[in-house]
């Protein structure tokens, strides 16, 4: 094989590697950038969190894996500014949702929501044991981009690798070795130009 197409191929090996490893590391980093506590709003049995226009509502999560009964058994309230603890159109604030498993984190329970209908300001809770309250939304979307940005870097070194080992494979099929020529001279007789049998 041509020289130019060994040194082609590894060039394409090299930043195929490159590409191949970046793009997992941003993959990987989508699964576990979100960290629930890390993240939370409020993290006890009472506290408060303000809701805003920048908020996608809020969820509730317990620490550990825990069965539906245990799940009903949680009291959350949680009240406005006034004290009450509904909205008059959209109706309570805390909705508990042992069933769905909408949202599962490892080491952690979902339990219920806090909708982003309702109006911005700041809310008391009142727990029978400690919760984390945390907006998923905005989280898991700041992630996602941290992740889709580093998996993006690894794209063009891909794709870059991908062409590089197709040219390589088109060189290495193309060329040819240069074969090495021999020059025969006899003493009073011309010379005598001949190639070399490849070794």
């Amino acid at each position: 094989m041509h020289n130019a197409a060994r040194a082609t191929l590894a060039i394409g090996g090299l930043f195929t590697i490159v590409g191949i490893i970046v793009l997992a590391l941003g993959i990987g980093t989508a699964a576990s950038a979100f960290d629930l506590e890390e993240n939370a709003e409020m993290i006890g049995s009472s506290g408060s969190f303000t809701s805003n226009d920048d908020d996608w509502g809020f969820e509730f999560f317990v620490k550990g894996e825990i069965s539906e009964s245990e799940c009903e058994g949680i009291s959350v309230t949680v009240t406005d500014s006034t004290g009450s603890d509904e909205d008059e159109f959209w109706g309570a604030y805390y909705d508990e949702d042992c069933y769905s498993g909408a949202y599962e984190y490892d080491g952690y329970t979902y339990i219920g929501s806090f909708s982003i209908v309702h109006d911005n300001g700041v809310y008391n809770v009142d727990a029978s044991r400690e919760v984390i309250v945390v907006d998923t939304a905005e989280g898991t979307g700041e992630a996602l981009a941290g992740a889709g940005l580093a998996a993006f870097c690894g794209m063009p070194a891909l794709g870059c690798g991908v062409l590089f080992l197709l040219l390589g494979g088109v060189l290495g099929l193309a060329l040819k070795d240069k074969q090495n020529v021999q020059v025969t001279h006899s003493p009073g007789g011309p010379s005598v130009l001949g190639q070399q049998p490849p070794v």
